[in-house]
């Protein structure tokens, strides 16, 4: 048999075969895709420990005929669960048995997505960085042109009042591009050890204008003793602005 320390060392599972197609050994890895746990399966035949969810499918016959065979296929699991691998098995000439190499796909299939997802994430960012720096550009001859002509205006003026709302328009783009390019170029946290109820009430006593015109109402209750945390009290504070806005 090989050795324990071995095949307890890999991370793909193996199942050691004798000649009649019954199972001698099977590593670490090989029990946790089976979902077989600590029970004893030695002298089981492998087509039953190591089941095919295809019908009639028989992952050994071949090998243990002489012939290697490598698929991807369903796997019967001892919990009745139905796991994608890849099933390698090749024959052992000096006693007929075989040995199977276990690949578990779920785990390589989920990196595969996890790949694919922070690609799409990377092309996304490349996007909205783009798209909020041709915003900028034309954005910032407004202010300046809705300032110029404000000055004109005696303060009574009627049309005050537009000018005023296209300067706030303005300043809420310009939000609202801050943000894009934030989460198109998201930063390394800066954390520092600091208390969060110390934050806590700053952000509150700095809106407290805004959220009593609001008619909101805020009770901050932070429990005693808290201990110091690491922490990006940037990142923080925009997340509880987020929250009071």
């Amino acid at each position: 048999s090989l050795a324990e320390p071995v095949m307890g060392s890999l991370n793909e599972g193996l199942v050691v075969v004798d000649g009649e197609g019954k199972v001698v050994q099977l590593n670490r890895a090989a029990r946790e895709l089976l979902a077989i746990g600590s029970q004893e399966v030695a002298g089981r035949p492998a087509h039953e420990v190591v089941a095919s969810a295809v019908p009639g499918e028989n992952l050994f016959e071949s090998a243990l005929t002489g012939k290697a065979t490598e698929t991807e296929t369903l796997i019967t699991s001892a919990s009745g669960e139905e796991v994608p691998a890849r099933v390698c098995v090749v024959p052992q000439a000096a006693d007929g048995g075989a040995v199977a190499v276990l690949g578990d796909l779920a785990t390589a299939r989920r990196l595969e997505q996890e790949l694919r997802r922070r690609e799409r994430l990377a092309l996304m960012g490349q996007l909205l960085a783009g798209v909020a720096h041709e915003v900028r550009n034309p954005r910032a001859g407004i202010p300046s042109s809705a300032q110029v002509m404000l000055g004109r205006f005696e303060p009574r003026d009627e049309r005050t009042r537009f000018v005023r709302a296209i300067l706030d328009e303005v300043n809420r783009l310009d939000r609202i591009v801050t943000r894009l390019l934030q989460f198109a170029r998201p930063g390394e946290p800066q954390l520092q050890r600091g208390e969060l109820g110390t934050l806590v009430h700053r952000v509150v006593d700095s809106n407290r204008e805004w959220l009593d015109g609001a008619r909101i109402e805020i009770s901050v209750v932070i429990a005693e003793k808290v201990p110091e945390v690491w922490f990006d009290p940037d990142l923080v504070h925009q997340v509880l602005l987020n929250l009071v806005h």
